[in-house]
């Protein structure tokens, strides 16, 4: 039984917070050079807060988390992101799993030390 769609239509049914999904891509010019460009993408995710187990497989790995969640993410590339943004918050990616549209991204959260 192929449960994919399933998969794709309850995460769509769940992702309750509008966001942006920034993609730096390299384009490159006439004279052979390239410039990084940020390509957003606006989509709907459903965040939760990382569990204990994950965020000990993310230490174990060398990632060190302050704030993490996973945000599931439909209507989506299969690049990896280089940043998640809500109308409150910023996460970098540290993580990224893709399956026929839906991803689940491990993120842990921007923030400005000090402010």
């Amino acid at each position: 039984m192929n449960t994919r769609g399933l998969q794709s239509m309850t995460a769509s049914r769940i992702a309750d917070i509008k966001c942006k999904v920034l993609y730096n891509i390299s384009e490159l010019q006439d004279d052979g050079s390239s410039e990084d460009i940020s390509k957003p993408l606006y989509t709907y995710a459903s965040i939760v807060p990382l569990r204990p187990k994950e965020i000990q497989r993310l230490l174990e790995g060398g990632i060190t988390v302050r704030n993490g969640v996973s945000i599931v993410l439909t209507n989506v590339q299969d690049l990896r992101p280089d940043k998640i943004v809500t109308d409150k918050n910023s996460w970098r990616v540290l993580t990224w799993t893709f399956m026929q549209g839906t991803a689940v991204a491990e993120c842990d959260e921007i923030t400005i030390e000090g402010v």
